[in-house]
């Protein structure tokens, strides 16, 4: 399952999916929304470092 696989988290707000993974798992973060019925034409993809917060 992706949940096990992909290296981040998630969280939904206001209907919205806000999935947060490390780049190397981006083609797993694309397989994960397809199989969610998302169009990945229309979803938004931010780029960022990765910061651990405590």
């Amino acid at each position: 399952m992706a949940r096990d696989k992909l290296g981040g988290g998630s969280v939904t707000t206001g209907g919205r999916l806000v999935l947060i993974a490390p780049l190397a798992d981006l083609p797993l973060a694309r397989e994960f929304t397809a199989k969610l019925g998302v169009d990945w034409g229309t979803a938004q993809v931010h780029y960022g470092d990765r910061e651990f917060v405590s």
